[in-house]
């Protein structure tokens, strides 16, 4: 037998087990990869399982009240407003309905203490809302969805309300308090009365003075003579309005409210608190320092503008009851029958009706002569000076 013989034999040998390697790969291959297939379907069945939606039904709610604190500087306001959600009732019930607090805002029997306008801060905001809770037995503000079998069911702890919803609120919003109240409580009517302080440089202004000239303010009084006056529309502002900044809704009081407190929440908002106080005192030695050299290089330089109003400074000061007022709203309403914009017509029980012609705005309708007085009654309001 010739020497090529066993040769090719132990050739094709060779081949068949490189075959056979092959092919045991790629049934290794496809085996890992079935097992990640089933793992990863294994996977996704979690994480829809993890989806079902929160059987609210299956737990108590409680109707309690929230104080919140926040630096109102970035947002456009607290309400919710339709042309932006730069708002901080927009981030709180982002974090309300995050946590699973609430189901929706519609059937959260919501109230809030007051509004803030843009740029304004507070830091004693107060919600009246209906929050989850663990309490199936008796309890301030407690109701048990229909149903649900209290029998031999132990109230566990209450919600940590405050540590839920600062672990997911931004850190310019912090919720300080909760408080259980009566399921009829509302933030916003229940309200006694409410603080707010404006922060300004001293500089040389006669402090007493304007102590003296603001108790003029206290009562009630009708401020329409100094707002623009819109028959269709309401009230505006006719003067210049000093900036937003400065301004904290400080306090709302309420009698008998029992606010209940979380240590370790109250410990982090004042680090937190702290922390913002030190980045900004930082940045005003900043501003000092430079203000402080130029002034040092040139002794005559001075900086006398009051930069806490808006738009231009007037050169000549006008006493305020000097300035020009507008007319009163009935003045208006006699302006516009006679130059046909409107029609007053006898209603049914002998009350003036008036219909708008002409050019409408979105806003107008068949109203009453007395309607439009109580919607422009919001300018008649009550001070108290602390």
């Amino acid at each position: 037998m010739s020497e090529e013989v066993p040769l090719a034999r132990v050739k094709a040998l060779e081949e068949e087990v490189e075959r056979l390697k092959a092919q045991l790969e790629i049934e290794r291959d496809g085996a890992g990869t079935e097992e990640r297939t089933q793992t990863s379907n294994r996977s996704k069945q979690k994480k829809r399982g993890a989806e079902r939606p929160f059987d609210f039904s299956a737990h108590p709610g409680r109707h309690v009240a929230l104080r919140l604190a926040y630096l109102g500087w970035q947002y456009q306001g607290f309400a919710v407003q339709e042309n932006t959600d730069n708002t901080v009732e927009a981030r709180l019930f982002e974090a309300l309905l995050k946590t699973k607090l609430i189901q929706d805002r519609q059937t959260s029997n919501y109230h809030r203490c007051g509004r803030t306008d843009k740029g304004v801060s507070a830091f004693s905001q107060v919600i009246s809302i209906d929050l989850r809770s663990t309490q199936y037995g008796e309890g301030l503000g407690v109701t048990v969805p229909a149903g649900v079998e209290v029998k031999g069911k132990a109230s566990a702890e209450e919600l940590p309300y405050v540590k839920m919803l600062n672990s997911v609120l931004p850190q310019d919003i912090r919720i300080l308090q909760w408080a259980p109240v009566e399921t009829g409580f509302s933030a916003r009517f229940d309200c006694q009365s409410r603080t707010y302080r404006y922060y300004f440089p001293r500089g040389d202004l006669d402090v007493d003075l304007m102590a003296e000239a603001a108790k003029r303010y206290e009562g009630t009084h009708d401020f329409r003579n100094i707002c623009k006056m819109d028959v269709g529309n309401g009230l505006s502002v006719f003067y210049s309005m000093a900036v937003d900044y400065p301004l904290v809704l400080y306090d709302c009081h309420f009698e008998g409210v029992n606010w209940r407190n979380e240590t370790e929440e109250e410990n982090h908002v004042l680090n937190s608190l702290h922390q913002h106080w030190v980045q900004n005192a930082v940045k005003t030695q900043v501003l000092l320092g430079m203000i402080q050299g130029l002034q040092k290089k040139n002794p005559e330089m001075t900086s006398l503008q009051c930069w806490l109003m808006e738009g231009s400074r007037q050169r000549k000061y006008q006493p305020f009851l000097d300035r020009p007022r507008c007319e009163s709203l009935e003045s208006r309403i006699q302006h516009f029958v006679k130059r046909g914009r409107l029609e007053q017509e006898e209603g049914e029980n002998g009350e003036e009706t008036t219909v708008f012609r002409g050019k409408r705005s979105k806003h107008s309708h068949l109203t009453t002569t007395n309607q439009i007085q109580e919607q422009n009654h919001g300018a008649k309001t009550e001070v108290s000076m602390q």
